[in-house]
């Protein structure tokens, strides 16, 4: 099949491309900077893509890159998580959903696969699964724009239109255009662990690009897929960790109150803070919060087992190591993994 893919130069667009090509599908992408492009096909193994230049909120370039194409991937998203860039998050992200979704179902195609996110849902008897309702009072842009974008996505699926949408969790893995919010994160993990209530979804870059090109097949109409990953509980993160690099980790208590408290604040004065991770109302609300993610409906449909997390770990640590972001002696036994 000819797919399109939007945001083929983000982290989980360009491996999905990657993968798609990998089965034998015909690859287009949609890029604003090719310079950039070429440097991350490079690093995921993406060859030679047919490549449109565009910006996702340009309705005419949209329809050109659709032209032609069986089925479209729209991966693309402004991640923001700062306040000062909720307003524009929201914009970006709305009219890209309404342009991009809008023009793949009138080009017919099939199916039509919008990449969302597991924060659009709510708790559900203690797990978040295709059951869960959709999240009201969301006040971030970031998160704000997913939970409209989801409205608009579900209606089309109302309507019959081949829409199938992925749930990720935190995706996380090697191989990124740049470091991400949890890579980042990660970085904090090693060095230093707050010891937040709850746990995390994580889900391996490589195994959400294979759950994406799972659903390119025709004919089976509106879909949702959830693709949470596995969860860890932190201590159980931090523990696993110390394991894999055969040093301890300094951990410190931090109450989850507390630090949405602290989120809230920040994001109003943003007073610096000797810590190096995005300390946000949304992302402690996240952090404390979370519940598992039950993807196993999803999984066995689309035939995809996760790896294990420990894997992971060690391919996030020694890419991050790579790329000067930690040192070898920091991930330690990794190193020589």
């Amino acid at each position: 099949m000819k797919v399109l893919i939007t945001g083929a130069t983000g982290y989980a667009g360009s491996h999905a491309a990657a993968a798609m090509q990998r089965a034998g599908h015909d690859v287009r992408v949609l890029v604003r900077d090719p310079a950039k492009a070429e440097r991350v096909f490079t690093m995921v193994g993406l060859t030679d893509p047919e490549i449109v230049t565009g910006d996702i909120t340009d309705p005419v370039a949209i329809e050109a890159a659709v032209d032609g194409c069986d089925a479209v991937v729209h991966a693309a998203a402004m991640v923001a998580l700062h306040r000062s860039q909720a307003a524009e998050a929201h914009t970006t992200n709305t009219r890209a959903a309404e342009i991009v979704l809008g023009a793949a179902a009138r080009a017919g195609c099939d199916p039509i696969v919008h990449i969302s996110s597991v924060s659009v849902l709510e708790q559900h008897h203690g797990r978040v699964d295709l059951d869960s309702p959709i999240r009201v009072g969301t006040s971030g842009g970031y998160s704000a724009s997913k939970v409209d974008c989801e409205w608009m996505a579900r209606g089309m699926q109302a309507a019959g239109v081949p829409v199938v949408t992925v749930y990720p969790s935190g995706i996380i893995g090697p191989d990124a255009p740049a470091l991400s919010v949890l890579h980042t994160a990660a970085q904090t993990w090693i060095r230093a662990m707050p010891m937040i209530s709850s746990g995390i979804n994580l889900i391996d870059v490589r195994d959400l690009a294979q759950m994406i090109t799972a659903t390119i097949e025709p004919g089976h109409g509106p879909r949702r897929i959830m693709a949470g990953g596995t969860f860890t509980l932190w201590r159980d993160l931090v523990d696993e960790i110390e394991r894999l690099r055969g040093k301890k980790i300094f951990r410190y208590p931090a109450p989850g109150a507390v630090m949405r408290g602290l989120g809230r604040v920040m994001d109003v004065t943003k007073l610096p803070l000797p810590i190096d991770f995005e300390l946000t109302h949304e992302t402690m609300t996240e952090a404390s919060k979370a519940v598992p993610c039950d993807s196993s409906e999803s999984e066995r449909a689309l035939g995809v087992t996760p790896r294990p997390v420990t894997d992971t770990l060690v391919d996030t640590y020694r890419w991050i190591e790579s790329v000067g972001g930690l040192t070898a002696d920091e991930i330690g036994e990794m190193a020589n993994a």
